[in-house]
């Protein structure tokens, strides 16, 4: 005898809740598929940009790139001071010079990528600039001055000039490298670099320096041999942003212990940040501390604490990053003491 085998009422209502559960949450698990992919697309990205760091040192007796822009090292108070009127930027007179037989000189560091400036915009972005190709107070609108977002062309193909005109340009010719493809819309570069590694130096103590003519050391790496530990010495960060300086951290135990930070934190990828390291490596690093807090609220100064922010022991999130950035927490003549102020304070410093 044949029988028939067919769907009850119980199993077609299971069905349907089934379906329509699936309906509901369906565009999260896309969203959620769609944040992973983007994240890995980052992360190669930032892995492609720190293996054209390591060939600029190849190619140039081991100095590793300027992860400043142009811009930065023709403000006053920063290391090497240029005057960018000229063409190609002259040294202006400062009170320290690099020690010698170092292999530093002014201007020897070419930043990865450049300040905007004024450029033949009818044309591909890789094609050049205008006259004075090397003049970067030169707005793109033909100004002068520094305000650039005033002055911006067409600010997507403002910034692929840059990203042209800059040192890594010969070992990866694609814009899409320089941006992580969950950045803001409308830029071309998401990603910025190291104030540890050759970046934007001042008398402020951006990485716990020393003020410019008060004599060594200076823990900033400008030689790639230099860097100790390069598994946790970060290279670039990606912001989601256009940033135009290098990240910055002043760090010194008063900072470390209030929790000051003096970079924005970068929340990114589902309140975490991806980050590449002088060892070629990426990371996708989760905060677990107050970076999230910071960001939100806006609290970054120079000063410590920063409102309406108040003091924060034992921030993971500040220690991990100045690890990342300048190789210690609290400057390299101070780590042991501020760690163990850190303990006695309670905090579980790794």
């Amino acid at each position: 005898m044949n029988t028939k085998k067919c769907f009850t009422k119980i199993d077609v209502l299971v069905t349907a809740i089934c379906l329509v559960v699936l309906a509901i949450n369906l565009p999260v698990i896309s969203s959620g598929g769609k944040s992973h992919a983007k994240t890995d697309v980052c992360r190669a990205n930032l892995m492609q940009l720190t293996a054209a760091w390591h060939l600029y040192a190849d190619e140039n007796e081991d100095k590793i790139a300027g992860t400043y822009t142009t811009k930065c090292v023709c403000l006053s108070g920063v290391w090497p001071p240029m005057n960018c009127t000229t063409n190609p930027p002259t040294p202006l007179p400062q009170s320290w010079q690099p020690p010698s037989g170092s292999r530093i000189t002014h201007h020897s560091f070419p930043g990865w990528i450049e300040q905007p400036h004024q450029w033949n915009n009818t044309t591909d972005p890789a094609s050049g600039s205008k006259a004075d190709p090397h003049r970067y107070d030169l707005l793109p609108d033909g100004a002068t001055g520094w305000n650039f977002d005033s002055h911006y062309v067409n600010k997507e193909r403002d910034d692929q000039h840059a990203i042209a005109c800059g040192t890594f340009w010969k070992y990866i010719k694609d814009y899409k490298v320089y941006r992580c493809p969950a950045g803001d819309k409308g830029i071309a570069v998401s990603y910025v670099g190291s104030d540890g590694l050759n970046g934007i130096h001042n008398a402020a103590g951006w990485c716990n320096e020393a003020p410019i003519g008060a004599g060594g050391p200076y823990p900033s790496i400008y030689i790639r041999s230099q860097i100790k530990r390069p598994a946790e010495r970060i290279v670039f960060i990606d912001m989601g942003r256009r940033v135009g300086c290098s990240w910055n951290l002043i760090n010194t135990p008063t900072t470390m212990q209030n929790g000051c930070w003096s970079s924005t934190p970068p929340v990114r990828h589902n309140n975490g940040a991806t980050f590449s390291f002088a060892d070629g490596h990426t990371e996708y690093h989760k905060w677990t501390s107050h970076a999230l807090e910071v960001a939100k609220k806006g609290c970054v100064s120079t000063s410590c604490p920063a409102s309406p922010c108040t003091a924060y022991l034992c921030d993971k999130d500040l220690f991990y990053m100045a690890r990342g950035i300048c190789g210690t927490i609290g400057g390299t003549a101070n780590e042991a003491a501020t760690i163990a102020a850190l303990r006695a304070a309670g905090c579980d410093v790794e």
